[in-house]
C-alpha cells in the first residue's frame, strides 16, 4: 500500500470495513452488516423466482442458487489482482463501487 492522494466525495468514501482497526471490527462491518446485505440481496430474489416459476420451484432455486455462487466464484481472481494491486482497503472501496454497478446493470436485463 502507497501513500495516496485522493479527493474523498460520496462516491469515493471507503467502506467501513476498510477503516477496521481490530479484528471485531472487520466482523461488524463486513461480516454481520456485509451478511444481511447478502440476505437480502440472496432472500428476495429466490423469493420472486419461486412466485414466477411455482410448478418448477425447486429447479428455479436450484438455478438461483447456481447463480449466487458462480458470482463469488467469478469475483475471486478481480478480488485477488485489486488487493496484490491496490491493498486490502482500497479493495474493499472498489468493490463497493464495482457491486452497485453490477447490480444495477444486472437489473436493467
Amino acid at each position: 500500500m502507497g501513500c495516496h492522494s485522493r479527493r474523498v466525495t460520496p462516491w469515493t468514501r471507503p467502506h467501513p470495513a476498510s477503516r477496521a482497526t481490530t479484528i471485531w471490527e472487520l466482523y461488524l462491518f463486513y461480516g454481520i452488516i456485509g451478511g444481511a446485505g447478502i440476505g437480502t440481496a440472496y432472500v428476495c430474489p429466490l423469493a420472486t423466482c419461486v412466485k414466477w416459476f411455482p410448478d418448477k420451484r425447486g429447479l428455479i432455486s436450484g438455478v438461483a442458487v447456481a447463480g449466487f455462487g458462480a458470482g463469488s466464484l467469478l469475483f475471486k481472481p478481480v478480488i485477488l489482482f485489486l488487493i496484490s494491486n491496490f491493498g486490502v482497503s482500497e479493495t474493499f472501496m472498489y468493490l463497493g463501487i464495482i457491486y452497485p454497478l453490477a447490480i444495477v446493470l444486472g437489473a436493467n436485463f
